[in-house]
């Protein structure tokens, strides 16, 4: 007894599309088709014909226009291939540019640090000097105290505040 498969399945066994097999029901297939109930059914003996030369034969069958398709495509890949070597240009110019920046930046952030570093060793030796005039002012100062006489020393600890301070006012307006 002969096996029969749907359209669809003998497509599949074939290897092949649905619409190849409709297309070789009017020619090759035709001795094995049968038809149930409006539904077509394939006998598996009409699997033989898939073979290696019908599927040769098949290609050849192939409208020409693949190959025309083929060109088109091939050309439409080479001219995608084309514009990205050209974007890939543009971006490697571009990259090229930002690493000079970078270097450009790396060059300036090094200056200002250098003239950061010489601006502070500026305000250290600034300090240092200003500490040594005070140190100085207050040696001095210091001298100068130690030369007055214990007792006016004494006596300008027992003034107050407020005397101490109208005193030197008194003293300004003499002069």
């Amino acid at each position: 007894m002969e096996q029969y498969l749907t359209v669809k399945q003998f497509a599949d066994q074939a290897g092949v599309s649905t619409q190849r097999i409709y297309q070789l029901l009017t020619k090759s297939l035709q001795p094995f088709c049968k038809s149930e109930n409006g539904v077509k059914y394939l006998s598996i003996e009409g699997l033989k014909l898939f073979n290696k030369e019908t599927l040769q034969g098949l290609a050849k069958d192939l409208p020409s226009d693949l190959q025309g398709l083929a060109k088109s495509e091939n050309e439409l890949l080479k001219e995608t291939i084309e514009a990205l070597r050209q974007q890939l240009t543009v971006k490697d110019e571009q990259l090229a540019a930002k690493d000079k920046q970078l270097i450009d930046l790396t060059a300036a952030l090094k200056s200002s640090q250098e003239q950061h570093k010489a601006l502070t060793d500026a305000l250290t030796a600034a300090q240092a000097l200003h500490a040594g005039t005070i140190q100085e002012r207050l040696t001095v100062a210091q001298d100068q105290s130690e030369e007055e006489p214990v007792t006016e020393k004494k006596e300008q600890h027992k003034q107050s505040f407020l005397e101490r301070l109208f005193r030197k006012k008194k003293d300004n307006s003499n002069n």
